[in-house]
């Protein structure tokens, strides 16, 4: 192989602001609806934050070089404890960090280098597997991304497929998460090349207005293949509903489907201004209830549906509303 003709420090630089203005783009183009655009934007990814073949991302060579703090703002859960025996046959679970700070305020803000969260931090958790975010950025990247579209996907990928949020896969939430911390740091890089004597070539480039990926509905989606298990005799799933989209004086409202391990749960507001669940995939067929709506305090509503055989719980907000028993009376007990 021939040897590489080096580019300039000045040439690196330009080369970020092209690939920050990609990556909006990108951003863009997922909030307007189009899931395609996450294969450019794990493309994009894997260039900035990283390694390959012993060479760090471009954004933190030229952060080192730069003196460059990559710091950001941000909730971090931490990783699922497996000595812990609440985590037992623990199949999946994903905590996304809102890249403006904001999230569950039991965990506590914190700074973390962005660096540190992309090649450390847990981003998801699969049947006993912990996935960093540079794992599951360089995972679909290099399998569906927009350099290389791979013969198949991972088990893993797979497995996580099963689970959709929305109309949407998991995963997309958490690069476009990953993605609007990067852009931001790489401004940052970009001013202090400035500030060192560079010439800007761009316009400073922005992300969208953040909002939940999962309320938005999908015109194209991604079409790739799932791995179940099959229908599961007892089992747990745990979904989240963001009512902050949501206009609450047009009742009724029905939010998107959501999906996990092959249960799908459609929830929507009455014009009573009441939740109603319905839930398909259980052991037990037709499951569904109606139940008062939780206090609005801006956070997402957690419901969570259990069952063992036909018997058939449902809980929101840390509540009961449903059993097997109040199916015939359709109301919460």
């Amino acid at each position: 192989m021939a040897k590489l003709v080096l580019k300039t420090h000045d040439q690196l630089i330009s080369a970020l602001e092209d690939h920050l203005f990609l990556l909006a783009q990108s951003l863009h183009g997922l909030s307007g609806g189009d899931a395609a655009y996450v294969r450019e934007l794990a493309g994009k990814l894997r260039a900035l934050v990283c390694s390959s073949a012993g060479l760090d991302g471009l954004l933190w060579r030229l952060c080192d070089t730069l003196g460059v703090d990559d710091t950001v703002q941000i909730r971090y859960p931490g990783k699922v404890d497996t000595s812990n025996s609440l985590t037992r046959g623990l199949r999946f679970v994903f905590a996304p960090v809102a890249p403006d700070g904001s999230g569950d305020e039991r965990v506590p803000l914190q700074p973390w280098p962005l660096r540190n969260h992309i090649k450390m931090h847990e981003a998801l958790f699969s049947e006993g597997e912990s996935v960093t975010h540079e794992d599951l950025i360089k995972e679909l990247a290099d399998r569906s991304g927009i350099a290389h579209e791979a013969h198949g996907i991972s088990k893993l990928i797979a497995r996580i497929n099963e689970h959709l949020v929305g109309d949407i896969q998991p995963y997309i939430s958490i690069l476009d998460s990953d993605a609007r911390l990067a852009l931001a740091v790489g401004e940052r890089a970009i001013q202090a090349a400035v500030a060192s004597g560079y010439v800007r070539r761009r316009t400073p480039v922005f992300p969208p207005p953040l909002r939940s990926l999962h309320s938005v509905r999908f015109r194209h989606k991604l079409d790739l293949p799932k791995v179940g298990s099959g229908k599961l005799r007892e089992g747990s799933v745990m979904f989240m509903i963001d009512t902050n989209g949501a206009d609450k004086s047009e009742r009724p409202i029905r939010f998107p489907p959501l999906e996990s391990s092959g249960i799908v749960l459609s929830a929507s507001i009455t014009r009573r201004g009441r939740l109603a669940l319905a839930v398909d995939g259980l052991p037990f067929p037709n499951f569904g209830c109606e139940c008062s709506m939780p206090a609005d305090d801006g956070k997402p509503i957690v419901i969570i549906i259990t069952w063992k055989g036909i018997d058939v719980r449902a809980f929101v907000a840390g509540r009961q509303v449903a059993g097997i028993r109040d199916l015939r009376e359709g109301t919460e007990p």
